[in-house]
């Protein structure tokens, strides 16, 4: 009995600290230092955030570790899963698991290209939203329209 204790204790062990390793962000900058007032660092310079599958590159940014928050500014790339959103500004709220792109979103994958004021992509539910002035190619036809929903685990656009 005392040897099955023993084993589950280490296998538990074991997945806790994967999970952890799993979660911890990977940040590079030319120039960054640590405010303590906000608890957050500030980056400058080829900033690459990766954060499990995602990674957020900026020329300028700041980092919440404890709140996993992210805020780029000036040449901003969120990427995941072979999918790419561009623009001038993103916020990307951790906890939400909600990544937003203002100052002119590009967003594209495969075959099929939006550009937007604004986009959206929450990475739990795969759902990309796009407002404002949205221009949508796909498969050598261009439409526009006001907003639009993109479900990227059904790759359909709704």
């Amino acid at each position: 009995m005392k040897r099955k204790s023993i084993l589950i204790l280490v296998l538990l062990f074991t997945l806790i600290c994967s999970i952890a390793s799993a979660a911890r962000p990977s940040v590079t900058a030319n120039d960054s230092y640590f405010d303590p007032d906000s608890g957050q660092y500030v980056l400058t310079g080829n900033v690459v955030i990766t954060i499990g599958a995602r990674t957020i590159t900026a020329d300028s940014a700041r980092f919440s570790p404890v709140t996993m928050e992210v805020w780029g500014d000036d040449g901003v790339s969120f990427n995941q899963d072979g999918m790419t959103f561009t623009g001038g500004s993103v916020y990307v709220k951790g906890p939400a698991r909600t990544a937003y792109i203002k100052g002119g979103s590009h967003f594209s994958r495969g075959g099929l290209t939006i550009k937007s004021d604004t986009a959206s992509f929450n990475w739990k539910t795969k759902l990309a939203t796009f407002d404002g002035n949205v221009t949508i190619t796909q498969n050598g036809k261009t439409w526009t329209t006001s907003h639009q929903e993109y479900d990227v685990r059904a790759n359909v656009l709704r």
